[in-house]
């Protein structure tokens, strides 16, 4: 028999993962759990449409560059995509020569390489800061198997993680005698871990399940989690008694999951002057703005 919760996977986050040239314009409105952290609207595509004015978005998610002329014309840049991004010198048709942002990235099999020049160069530390806040924060989006996660017993709460509840008495039954252990439940993620083996363990982002259900297996009802296939497309399942205490266990975390999908928490921890944040029309003009762009550190993973 299988029980099935109410679990739906979160809609698909591709923002972050992938880079769209020329997209529908509503793909560039942000999405659940996206936001805006600093935009210039006087930007060169130096590269790709040289001579051509647009907005440059920062977001938590991606850089996007809207042409001023033809919205039509545009870029979405995920940072899960971006490789390096450097300043140094280009030929701007618009600026001359000057300072301008590289941008490296892969998408698939393919690299592009993204140069972007405008007047507004505080622009460019901004979306320095909230690459590295990006790329310190993966354990929010991404599975990770036997990870540096768990100390004395005790997980490693993330920036802003908050813990829901601790399961102890939980197999995992990856292996033929399975393995006992413990689950966490937080606001962003499900973690179990080996009691006899700390480094034993598996961090699954909410964003990442695919389903949860209950079903039998060889060890007797089972509750087991999918995950989405760009995370590798695991089936792991686990066992707790009685019964009706796993059924417990399964409904908080499609609780908690649901009120994930809701409200998405993707972990980018980036802090900005008061001022300094504007929410932007892609298609609008902006002036240049010379105030300071200020980063917070997310602590490393």
């Amino acid at each position: 028999s299988v029980t099935r919760g109410t679990l739906m996977p979160v809609a698909e986050v591709w923002q972050d993962r992938e880079i769209r040239f020329d997209a529908p314009i509503s793909q560039l409105a942000l999405r659940a759990g996206e936001v805006p952290i600093d935009a210039a609207g006087n930007v060169e595509d130096t590269k790709g449409n040289s001579g051509e004015l647009g907005t440059l978005t920062v977001s938590n998610l991606r850089l996007t560059w809207v042409c001023r002329k033809q919205a039509r014309v545009n870029l979405s840049i995920g940072w899960a995509c971006v490789v390096s991004i450097d300043l140094r010198d280009a030929q701007s048709q618009l600026h001359g020569k000057r300072q301008a942002m590289y941008v490296m990235t892969k998408f698939n099999t393919s690299r592009f390489e993204f140069v972007f020049a405008t007047d507004d160069e505080s622009l460019f530390a901004s979306v320095q800061a909230v690459y590295r806040a990006y790329d310190t924060s993966r354990l929010f989006r991404d599975l990770k198997l036997r990870g540096a996660i768990i100390k004395s017993q005790r997980l490693l709460l993330l920036p802003g993680e908050i813990m829901v509840n601790r399961v102890a008495g939980v197999w995992n039954l990856s292996s033929d005698q399975g393995n006992l252990g413990t689950f966490f439940l937080t606001n962003v993620r499900l973690v179990w871990h080996a009691d006899a083996a700390e480094s034993f363990n598996v961090s699954i982002p909410y964003m990442q399940m695919k389903s949860t259900s209950i079903r039998d297996s060889k060890f007797g009802a089972a509750l087991v989690v999918e995950v989405m296939k760009r995370c590798g497309g695991y089936v792991l399942g686990f066992r707790m008694d009685p019964a009706e205490h796993m059924k417990t266990v399964f409904k908080e975390l499609s609780s908690m999951h649901a009120i994930y999908s809701r409200e998405p928490i993707f972990g980018v921890d980036v802090n900005v002057q008061q001022g300094r944040q504007r929410h932007l029309d892609p298609r609008a003009d902006s002036a240049a703005d010379d105030e300071r762009f200020e980063q917070r550190t997310c602590r490393e993973r």
